[in-house]
Parts: structure tokens; C-alpha cells; sequence
């Protein structure tokens, strides 16, 4: 539906979901003022005729591929640049802060796991 095509979905979303937002879309700035409701009707039905689960299954499968893609070809520096919005210096000064723990003696898979949702891939960017 070309309503969502603009829109850079970063989190899971429900049929629900973009039944509202299709909704807002279409009606926060439309007022009936006078007249036949014929265009009003129209927008209702053509707001009935999607199938939200299947568009939001397919933005779902978007979602975990673009994920997937990222942690699996990446470093540690750039996922957290791509997944988590970070600039490189900020992905550096993560990396060597995390660098820091782990030389005192924190366990890398543990940090990966706990705090970045990470397989322990990315304990050699660590050690």
C-alpha cells in the first residue's frame, strides 16, 4: 500500500497498527463540511480493501533480514553505527570503553549478549 512506502520501519508492527496509522493518514486532515459523504465512504472502503497482516508480516521479514544482514557481514562497529544509530566516533569510544572491561577481566561473551544482543561473533573485536 503506497501509504507506507515512505515510512522507515525500525520496530515490528501489527495489522492494528497500521490500521491506525493508514487511518491517520488518510483522515487527520479531512473535515465533512457540507455536502454528500460520498468521499468519506470511499476512503473507508478503500482503507477496508488491504490485507494489514500481510503488509505488516512483509515489513516484519524486511525488518529481521535488514537486521540479520547487519550482524551477520558486519564488525562490531558497524552494527552499532547501522543498528544503533551511532556515529563512528561514538561506536569507537563504545567499542574501547567495552575494550576496558573486558582487560579488567568481564567476560566478552557475556557484554555482547547482555548489553547488545549480540552471538559471540564479535568477541574478536573485543580481545
Amino acid at each position: 500500500m503506497d501509504l507506507f512506502s515512505n515510512i522507515k520501519f525500525t520496530e515490528p508492527v501489527t495489522a492494528d497498527d497500521l490500521i491506525e496509522m493508514a487511518t491517520e493518514m488518510v483522515f487527520d486532515n479531512y473535515e465533512m463540511k457540507q455536502g454528500s459523504h460520498n468521499v468519506e465512504d470511499y476512503a473507508r472502503i478503500f482503507l477496508a480493501l488491504p490485507n494489514y497482516k500481510e503488509i505488516a508480516d512483509l515489513i516484519n521479514e524486511e525488518i529481521e533480514l535488514k537486521l540479520y544482514k547487519i550482524t551477520m557481514n558486519y564488525s562490531l562497529k558497524q552494527v552499532l553505527m547501522e543498528r544503533d544509530g551511532m556515529t563512528g566516533v561514538e561506536a569507537d569510544k563504545e567499542i574501547k570503553d567495552t575494550l576496558s572491561r573486558v582487560f579488567e577481566g568481564e567476560n566478552p561473551e557475556t557484554i555482547l549478549f547482555e548489553e547488545y544482543g549480540l552471538e559471540p561473533d564479535y568477541i574478536w573485536d573485543l580481545i
